[in-house]
């Protein structure tokens, strides 16, 4: 976890003054969700921006959330996708099978311009043994490096070829490269942040110091 410390000064004279701590909570809750609303939306931005690729299933389960305690005061932006920490992070280069990435069996239909072999030929792959796959207590297996997948029937192979008549394969290695969204939507979020919870605690400040 990285922590970011913002020093604020302020002056409050109206010290008789009695829902202090009410009003420095209710402003200081309305800067933060103006913050992780901001972060979200730059997080999303990077997503877009550079075309990191996941049909929308990325960028759509980028999400805000407030903590209802009022001290400390916390918002949070993440995701609940478990590969999103590889794509944040990256990993090493590995080979994934398209019938557990989907979006990358589209993407080498669409941008890579891979084609689905005949019908005849793709029930006669599927027929042959896959020795990545093992039956265990009702499930069918496949362990790959990370994780192993369970699967309640035995997966189907999906199938392409690089170019009509070429070998075809049922999946591809990826490179692992990093392709940070989180870390630079939170980067790019600082100067927003700084500002915005500074003007919370003037106007928090202000209120008390007019008795409002």
């Amino acid at each position: 976890m990285r922590t970011l410390e913002i020093p604020v000064v302020f002056e409050v004279t109206n010290i008789e003054f009695g829902p202090i701590e009410e009003i420095f909570t209710e402003e200081l809750r309305a800067a933060v969700g103006d913050c992780i609303l901001h972060v979200q939306e730059r997080v999303k931005s990077i997503i877009d921006k550079e075309d990191i690729y996941n049909e929308g299933h990325l960028v759509n389960s980028i999400a805000s959330a407030m903590s209802m305690s009022t001290s400390p005061i916390e918002g949070t932006v993440g995701t609940n996708l478990k590969y999103a920490r590889y794509v944040e992070d990256g990993t090493i280069p590995h080979f994934v099978p398209f019938h557990m990435a989907k979006s990358l069996y589209n993407q080498a239909k669409g941008d890579w311009g891979w084609v689905e072999p005949p019908p005849k030929k793709r029930a006669e792959l599927n027929a042959r043994p896959n020795k990545a796959v093992r039956k265990e207590g009702g499930f069918y297996l496949v362990t790959g490096r990370h994780q192993t997948y369970a699967y309640e029937k035995h997966p189907e192979r999906l199938w392409l070829c690089p170019a009509p008549g070429a070998r075809p394969a049922w999946g591809v290695f990826v490179s692992g490269k990093a392709q940070p969204f989180m870390w630079p939507g939170w980067q790019q979020s600082l100067e927003y942040i700084e500002g915005r919870l500074l003007e919370a605690c003037q106007r928090a400040a202000a209120r008390v110091n007019g008795g409002a």
